[in-house]
Formats: structure tokens, C-alpha cells, sequence
């Protein structure tokens, strides 16, 4: 090098000093492969039954994970960290975001704050949502809070493609996906969550509809940054198992084959009580009488398309099937008919 021409020490000296930093670099990599692989994983006992898929962890982690047969996270225990760097495509990043995150976790960032506060089962799924629309960068967030209806009517596939530039099938990628994210956003005590509300839900034979959240929440209803449709929307998303009419009871294109047979049934039923029956009596009547075979979802399922049928929600906990003989028909109105499909374009 110092016998090249041209070329004395002080130019000897400037390369050494370019190139410094790229000898560091190297000398934290090579510090941060020992310390990975002198560490051991240490997986927090309340956190070992949790599900892989609903960690909040990234996409290559996991499917690093899955490779290594790993199903909850307390199967990490079992696998050195050096055996997880040493696994393909998995690099010293990877590795510290595994250690990263089993440090969240024993900070207490994936805590249920319903189990040391007190808060209510309804209240804590609507703070997730806030906390998680918080992350969203702002064009991610318009398009969640627009497919989702926030501040209005939900806007449909193509309105927001034309709004971004985008395909349909682009926006609607981008908006399954921020569901997955949100589901995973909270970790498991979200998911659990989810699960709680529709058991309870289903329990009770009661769909979750905006009187009913706002009935809960109580006065925190009022500080809400969207719309209760909004929050009902999007647990529908994360719960597709959950009664939630955020709506009430709308009109549908086309129904089931089962909640034909359901309504169908329940034509019948009605004629004999014409008096106005809560949701929970009428699957119980429906069953004994009847002897058709349903289920509280199903029941639910059908009385939310229904067309023909008068509900009273006025008591959100005790939802009611107005009496009266009922014509049951299969098509909603035009005008129903094309708001509906419009909706899901």
C-alpha cells in the first residue's frame, strides 16, 4: 500500500480511518454470537402454555420456530440459543429478538391488567384496539379506520384502492393483516379475551350490538376515540365466532342453508307464541318444542339476517323477538340487497 504511487502515509491513515468502523461492526457482531450463545432461554412459567401463532413476534422468527417443531412457547426451553442461531436463515438479530421478547414478557409488558386492576372484560378489549391503532403508522391506520367505518359508513374495497392507489385485492391483504397484527398485538391475554367474550356471549344467547357495548362500558363509552360500530367491527374480525351485530339486524342477500331451516322453524313456533320472547327462551322453546337441534350461534346467526322480524333491544342484556305472525322471506329489499354486496366489494 505505502509502495504505491501516489500514496503516502497521510493517505494511509484516511483509509484506516474509513474502514474503522466497519472493524467495529465486525467486533460487536462477533461479541454479540458469543454472548447468544453462552446465554440460556429462560421461558417465564405463565407464559409457557402460549400458542406460537398468537405471539407478537416476527414472521421470520416464527417460521424459524415452527421448522424447529416448537408449537408453545415453553418448547423454546428446550433448545440452546445456539441452536437456534445455528438453524438456517436465522441470524444473530433473529436470535436477540427471541431474547428480546422472552424479556417483555418477564417485564410484564403482555400482563392482563384485568387481573390486577380490576377492569372490565369490554374495556379492556377496546383499550387493545386503541393501544394498537396508536402503533399503526397514519396510512395503515386511515385504511383500517375506513374499511372499519370509524368516523362513517365503512368505505369499500375499491373506494380505498382509488383513495391509495391500490388494487382491491391489495387493500384487502393490508386489512386482513392488520387484523392478524392486532391480534397478536396484546399477546394471548388478548386471544383469551376474545375467547371469554364469545363464550359469554353464546352463554347468554345475547348478540353484541352498540347498546350493549355502551351499556357496559358505561361512562367510559363517552371517551371512546371511534365510534362503538367501529370496536364491534373489528372484535368481529378478531372473533369470527362472536354474536356481534354492529348493526343490530341487517338484511342479507341470501341466508344458509341452516338459518333457512332455523327461521323456518321458527315461522312455525311463533304462530303458537305470538307473545315478544327474549333471545335465551326462544332457542329453549324452539329445542323442546320443536326438536330442532340448535345452537345458540346458530340461532344467532339466522335472527341477524333476518328479514320480516322486529327485535327490540331497548334492554341491550335481554334482546327481544317482538311477537306476532311473521312472513318470512328470503330476499332483503333492492336497495338492501345492493348496499350489501357494495359493502364487500
Amino acid at each position: 500500500m505505502r509502495g504505491a504511487r501516489n500514496s503516502g502515509s497521510k493517505s494511509f491513515v484516511e483509509i484506516l480511518r474509513v474502514l474503522a468502523p466497519y472493524w467495529q461492526r465486525g467486533a460487536e457482531i462477533k461479541a454479540s454470537r458469543k454472548k447468544v450463545s453462552e446465554a440460556s432461554f429462560h421461558v417465564p412459567e405463565s407464559a409457557r402454555d402460549w400458542p406460537l401463532r398468537q405471539l407478537p413476534i416476527s414472521a421470520r422468527l416464527e417460521h424459524i420456530l415452527t421448522r424447529l417443531k416448537i408449537e408453545k412457547l415453553g418448547d423454546l426451553s428446550r433448545i440452546s440459543p445456539s441452536t437456534l442461531a445455528a438453524t438456517p436463515d436465522c441470524g444473530v438479530r433473529t436470535t436477540i429478538e427471541a431474547r428480546e421478547f422472552l424479556g417483555r414478557i418477564q417485564r410484564g409488558e403482555f400482563g392482563n391488567p384485568r387481573q390486577s386492576t380490576g377492569m372490565s372484560l369490554p374495556l379492556f378489549l377496546v383499550t387493545r384496539i386503541d393501544e394498537f391503532m396508536d402503533s399503526l403508522s397514519e396510512p395503515r391506520r386511515e385504511i383500517f379506520c375506513r374499511r372499519l367505518g370509524a368516523a362513517d359508513a365503512p368505505w369499500t374495497l375499491m373506494r380505498i384502492g382509488q383513495k391509495f392507489n391500490m388494487t382491491r385485492e391489495r387493500v384487502r391483504q393490508i386489512v386482513n393483516l392488520l387484523a392478524n397484527e392486532a391480534l397478536r398485538f396484546s399477546g394471548p391475554p388478548m386471544a383469551s379475551a376474545l375467547e371469554e367474550m364469545t363464550e359469554e356471549q353464546l352463554a347468554k344467547v345475547v348478540p353484541y350490538t352498540p347498546e350493549l357495548l355502551e351499556a357496559r362500558l358505561g361512562a367510559s363509552a363517552a371517551k371512546r376515540r371511534y365510534g362503538l360500530t367501529f370496536y364491534l367491527r373489528a372484535l368481529e374480525m378478531l372473533a369470527p365466532r362472536a354474536p356481534i351485530w354492529p348493526k343490530g339486524a341487517e338484511p342479507a342477500p341470501h341466508r344458509a342453508r341452516e338459518s333457512e331451516a332455523i327461521l323456518q322453524t321458527l315461522v312455525h313456533w311463533m304462530r303458537v307464541h305470538p307473545e315478544p320472547t327474549v333471545f335465551a327462551t326462544l332457542l329453549a322453546g324452539i329445542r323442546e318444542e320443536s326438536g330442532f337441534a340448535c345452537t345458540p350461534a346458530a340461532l344467532l346467526r339466522a335472527l341477524r339476517y333476518a328479514v320480516g322480524f322486529a327485535f327490540d333491544f331497548s334492554e341491550p342484556e335481554k334482546p327481544t323477538l317482538m311477537g306476532g305472525r311473521r312472513v318470512l322471506r328470503r330476499w332483503a329489499s333492492p336497495q338492501g340487497n345492493s348496499a350489501e354486496q357494495e359493502s364487500s366489494k
